[in-house]
């Protein structure tokens, strides 16, 4: 960082999130120690020559319009450039990496993110079906198995099990030495284990 800068966007030894996005930049592009040079510069990734300078950066790029937001090169393989950057929000950064897998389904393209969103899946749950060497179809069209548990109980998110309902001969069940989820299932059997 220069000792005298006079851009207005070091406050009180407060760096702008502008600053840090375009010296991060600059990081990745110029210094082979960087953890990120290899998928930056270490590929030829460069930035406008202009840009050496904050202050042609910040001309050129405006401020972010909310400090949550990153620098994104449109063009993942094209350089730092105006006609090729802009601001986003970081959570949508990973729509545009490299290694970001798309799925086409019912002539909609979108990424594995952006699926799990839609269809309510948890997160991983794509990216898992297809590591196990489901179909792209199968993972997106597979319900996700909600009752797997035996009639009668769930469990609590502390991970014990409980009835939901009052079940006939539990108590005695559960003095014969059963657990709460044996007994459950002994008296969804009809019996009650003794």
């Amino acid at each position: 960082m220069h000792k005298n800068t006079r851009h207005g966007y070091s406050k009180r030894g407060q760096i702008s999130p502008e600053y840090k996005s375009w010296a991060a930049m600059k990081t990745r592009c110029n210094n082979p120690n960087s953890q990120y040079y290899d998928k930056y510069g270490g590929r030829g990734i460069t930035y406008y020559t202009k840009w050496e300078f904050f202050e042609n950066f910040i001309k050129d790029m405006k401020n972010m319009p909310d400090p949550s937001y990153s620098i994104e090169r449109i063009n993942v393989n094209g350089n730092y450039e105006p006609s090729n950057c802009k601001w986003i929000p970081v959570s949508e950064q990973g729509n545009n990496k490299s290694t970001t897998h798309y799925i086409t389904y019912l002539s909609k393209t979108q990424n594995i993110a952006q699926w799990e969103k839609v269809l309510k899946f948890k997160t991983g749950t794509i990216k898992a079906r297809l590591s196990y060497g489901w179909s792209e179809q199968k993972a997106l069209t597979t319900p996700i198995k909600t009752n797997k548990y035996p009639k009668g109980i769930e469990k609590s998110k502390e991970g014990r099990f409980r009835v939901k309902r009052q079940i006939k001969g539990i108590r005695k069940t559960l003095y014969s030495g059963y657990d709460l989820f044996e007994a459950c299932c002994i008296a969804n059997r009809g019996t009650n284990g003794m």
